[in-house]
């Protein structure tokens, strides 16, 4: 066996236990909460030391960093698999879209706490992993310039409107999660209701059907 096919395989076997010791850290949000959530008992679950993941991650901080990381990269990837209809208005598919961040939100609260709410004691992500947290609205972004190709969105900045989209729909989100909205329909048309308000037709030159 080459040198090189050595090493990648070990890069490989490296790369497993990366993501089995994420895969347990997840389950262990969802179902036992971020108290539970201690280097000891993420090891213990994956069937490893802790030696792991100060190897893999470096410590506590690195392996909160990659949970963190992985939060965005998830978010991401289910704004980017939302299907939508051609036959939609421009700008309703922005608000459908962003409904996608409130979706993710309640079904991953866990997550959502390690994401956006510091929800980790003594956790601060570095300014790398903020800028991929910024980076994972690049659907959003998308569906911006093309309402702004089609006539519908005036042409301003299309980062600084997904911005002001995601301050929006976080606030109404966060309220939601924090049991001011008792009714999960209440809030939604809340949500779509402001998300139309931030997009209404002083910012656009076509109608919302």
């Amino acid at each position: 066996m080459s040198d090189s096919v050595a090493a990648g395989l070990r890069q490989h076997g490296r790369q497993a236990m990366q993501h089995a010791l994420l895969k347990v850290a997840r389950k262990l949000l969802a179902t036992e909460g971020l108290g539970k959530l201690s280097t000891r008992r993420i090891a213990q679950q994956a069937g490893t030391s802790t030696t792991a993941i100060y190897s893999l991650f470096g410590g506590k901080d690195g392996l909160m960093e990659a949970l963190y990381l992985d939060g965005f990269d998830r978010l991401e990837a289910a704004l980017q698999a939302f299907p939508e209809d051609d036959a939609d208005h421009p700008v309703q598919r922005i608000v459908t879209l962003n409904r996608q961040y409130r979706v993710f939100a309640l079904e991953y609260p866990q997550d959502y706490a390690v994401m956006f709410e510091r929800g980790i004691p003594d956790f601060q992500p570095s300014s790398v992993a903020r800028l991929r947290a910024w980076q994972s609205l690049r659907p959003l972004i998308q569906r911006i310039q093309e309402a702004q190709r089609s006539g519908f969105l005036l042409h301003q900045s299309p980062e600084a409107l997904a911005m002001t989209l995601w301050v929006a729909s976080h606030g109404i989100v966060s309220l939601e999660l924090a049991g001011y909205f008792p009714e999960r329909l209440e809030a939604q048309a809340m949500h779509d209701r402001m998300l139309r308000d931030l997009l209404d037709p002083d910012r656009t030159l076509g109608t919302l059907p």
